[in-house]
């Protein structure tokens, strides 16, 4: 049986891509770098639902986002646009490539926005998928709202999500 966590996007903008997932009571920011048309290196992957397969690399012991269907695999094979988008800490879209973070707030800096905590967050993101044996990530669009009309506690800059 597939476990599935679902990630609804809220920030989807020239400057990077944010969701809002909940775990346990605590509210979580994803954090992505933005959509450049699925390029590799340069774009966000696609909205859709992927397979979380175990992943190895240059950022430890983590997890792979796959999704033969929209191109993206664990590893460079037939068929892959894109391979090896896994989820790793860093605190700003540009750090990423193609792969996801977590935060507990929001950082604005030198006209850039990220996630605060992504170490701490991202650690726990992945114990949570772990131990309860979390199969697939769903990333959705439906409640996406234009910057300007984010409530103060989740604008940019603020630390309160409440």
């Amino acid at each position: 049986m597939n476990k599935t966590l679902n990630i609804r996007i809220m920030i989807n903008e020239s400057f990077g891509r944010f969701g809002m997932l909940e775990i346990a009571g605590r509210k979580i920011i994803s954090c992505e770098r933005w959509w450049a048309d699925n390029l590799p290196y340069q774009s966000c992957i696609p909205m859709g639902t992927y397979k979380l397969q175990p992943h190895f690399g240059r950022h430890g012991e983590g997890f792979a986002f796959v999704n033969h269907k929209l191109g993206v695999y664990q590893s460079p094979e037939p068929g892959a646009l894109r391979y090896a988008c896994v989820i790793h800490p860093a605190n700003y879209p540009v750090e990423l490539m193609g792969c996801m973070s977590f935060g507990d707030w929001f950082l604005s800096s030198h006209r850039r926005l990220g996630v605060g905590t992504s170490r701490d967050s991202t650690a726990f993101v992945l114990d949570y998928i772990r131990r309860n044996g979390i199969t697939h990530i769903a990333i959705r669009d439906k409640d996406v709202i234009p910057v300007y009309e984010l409530p103060e506690k989740i604008k940019p800059g603020g630390k309160t999500l409440n």
